[in-house]
């Protein structure tokens, strides 16, 4: 899905996908991914993004989902080079068997809840916490979750990471698990 508004993807059964299972870029805002089953996506289970453009999303929730052996990670919600996405709330998901990278990526987000979620077979990150080129991570809020075992022993149940895009200040961000 591409620039749209007011977005429900519910209560369906996604499998062996080439790309992501559920992807929403490049603008839009109250966007509900709710209750779905993603199986076997070739890239991650679920992905909301900015891409390149100087695009908002806002209002993203993701919940009550499950993603099962994705090919890359299971929830991805990243702001790009160019986006901006605000205002997240991830809440009470399963993700098990990520090959190819962690439970959660959230890279260039503001305000955002992470809690009840179940994340164990990832190769990568529990859940990574990144920059941006244009948006720093602020109002992280991580709390409730079970995450691990992973497939890796070198990676982090929760990593708080700094891209080298300059200045890297974290504002309120709460870790509770």
């Amino acid at each position: 899905v591409r620039y749209g508004d007011n977005i429900h993807i519910k209560e369906t059964n996604i499998k062996n996908t080439g790309f992501q299972g559920i992807g929403v870029d490049r603008g839009g805002k109250e966007i509900y991914i709710d209750d779905n089953v993603v199986t076997r996506a070739g890239g991650d289970g679920i992905h909301v993004g900015g891409q390149t453009t100087p695009d908002m999303i806002k209002d993203v929730f993701v919940t009550k989902n499950r993603i099962l052996d994705s090919a890359d990670g299971g929830v991805g919600v990243t702001g790009g080079t160019g986006g901006y996405i605000n205002n997240v709330w991830i809440i009470d998901n399963i993700i098990t068997g990520t090959r190819g990278g962690g439970g959660m990526d959230i890279e260039g987000c503001q305000s955002v809840m992470i809690r009840g979620n179940r994340i164990y077979g990832h190769a990568k990150n529990g859940i990574l916490i990144g920059t941006t080129q244009v948006q720093q991570p602020s109002d992280i809020f991580v709390d409730g979750n079970d995450i691990g075992p992973s497939l890796s022993v070198s990676d982090w149940a929760v990593n708080i990471f700094r891209a080298n895009f300059g200045a890297f200040v974290l504002h309120p961000i709460v870790i509770r698990n």
